[in-house]
């Protein structure tokens, strides 16, 4: 449970450095729901992964001195032989895509019962 806290609180705080909303230090540890030594400490860490964040003594708040992507997690890797058979099931008609679940918009929500997995 500790790196799923970690995660959200290292997206909130490039979400807030992105926006260039962080606040102070002492501010971003309030908004955080952390001490302020955590809260730099997080700032370092996000140094160390290779993000250039600077500080505005003027507007009090971190930003990135250049634009970054932050990702934290997996990504499916994807090969030709994944894109061959989701081509070939798209011409079958039988291709169901996570976005579709979400939305519910695949053509019979009875297919996939409460416990069922989508395999791609």
């Amino acid at each position: 449970m500790y790196l799923l806290k970690l995660q959200e609180q290292l997206t909130l705080l490039h979400n807030l450095i992105e926006k260039g909303a962080t606040g102070t230090p002492k501010e971003l540890a309030l908004k955080l729901d952390v001490a302020e030594r955590t809260a730099r400490n997080y700032v370092e860490q996000l140094r160390e992964m290779g993000a250039t964040i600077c500080y505005c003594r003027t507007r009090q708040t971190y930003y990135y001195c250049s634009p970054v992507a932050f990702k934290f997690g997996y990504e499916p890797i994807e090969t030709e032989e994944n894109e061959r058979e989701r081509e070939r099931e798209r011409e079958r008609g039988f291709s169901i895509t996570y976005e579709q679940i979400q939305r519910n918009t695949f053509a019979d929500s009875n297919l996939l019962l409460e416990n069922d997995f989508l395999c791609n």
